[in-house]
């Protein structure tokens, strides 16, 4: 009976040793509330270099989804700067969708996006504090 209890202790300890690593491995691979991914697909600058649109891709993580935005920010740079952008168009990323942006006149951006989309946000006009940087948008669907 000794041989049994002594075989069945090293067993579980064995078992416990081994779920405490492969917990300890989940931990370290599987990121549940980090940050998810952002990449930079597309800018396009105004006729001036007054206003730049963006569109970004973030990918998802265990609490929000993969998604596809259009931002409009102030001035012209290679990096957008996150707290001065104003979000007018998300969706949910499905794969092979598309978005593209274009500056059809001076304070008008059209955004096509693929059919496939269904927009989350979708703005009409985004406002300044100076007037005469206002944008009218306009969406057409591909």
């Amino acid at each position: 009976m000794n041989r049994i209890v002594k075989y069945g202790l090293i067993t579980i300890s064995i078992l416990i040793i081994g779920l405490l690593v492969a917990y300890g491995i989940f931990l370290n691979n599987f990121d549940l509330f980090g940050e998810p991914e952002k990449e930079i697909l597309q800018t396009n600058c105004d006729y001036e270099g007054l206003r730049q649109a963006t569109i970004f891709e973030y990918g998802g993580n265990a609490v929000t989804i993969p998604s596809i935005i259009v931002s409009i920010d102030l001035g012209c740079s290679d990096n957008p700067d996150d707290s001065k952008k104003k979000t007018v168009f998300s969706a949910e990323h499905t794969g092979r969708t598309t978005v593209e942006t274009e500056w059809t006149s001076f304070d008008t951006l059209k955004i096509i996006y693929s059919d496939r989309l269904e927009p989350i946000t979708q703005l009409d006009k985004v406002t300044f504090s100076d007037s005469t940087l206002n944008v009218m948008i306009d969406y057409e669907t591909k």
